[in-house]
């Protein structure tokens, strides 16, 4: 998930200035934000700045071994003084760690091989088979409700 986090990252970051119709093309990006960010994110550059570093900042707590709650996250927001100041800008102005987090678990389990489509074979397979099995691999509501990540709909 980590990895997962990190090129939702890349892929928000990499438009940024780039398109006009950033917004739309990643819809399925920022689709949870809607009801906080309306029609600021699709036009506002800094804002997209700030909500693309916050999968950098889940991905970094993956990566540190930390549960990805949103306390953590904006712990981890906080304690990077001149990189975080467009993420906390992003979640003053009414973006949510949580609407980050769905997408993330979103993405990772319609890409997991037992609960998806398998596409995350394909494109993490070589950091998946490194990995021990677990039997709770594909059970993404146990997952989300530890993060504190309420009303996703999982399967």
């Amino acid at each position: 998930m980590s990895s997962q986090a990190h090129d939702i990252y890349d892929r928000l970051h990499e438009d940024i200035g780039a398109i006009e119709n950033w917004g739309v093309i990643h819809m399925e990006l920022i689709k949870h934000t809607a009801h906080l960010l309306p029609d600021k994110l699709y036009i506002d550059t800094l804002l997209q700045r700030g909500f693309s570093e916050v999968f950098l900042h889940i991905s970094k707590c993956i990566k540190d071994k930390t549960l990805p709650s949103s306390v953590m996250v904006k712990n981890s927001i906080k304690s990077i003084k001149n990189f975080a100041p467009r993420a906390r800008n992003c979640l003053h102005r009414g973006g949510s760690v949580d609407d980050a987090l769905r997408v993330v678990f979103e993405q990772a389990r319609s890409g997991c091989a037992l609960a998806g489509d398998g596409s995350g074979q394909a494109l993490y397979g070589d950091k998946i088979s490194g990995l021990k099995r677990c039997r709770n691999d594909s059970e993404y509501a146990c997952a989300t409700l530890a993060c504190g990540v309420k009303d996703l709909r999982v399967q």
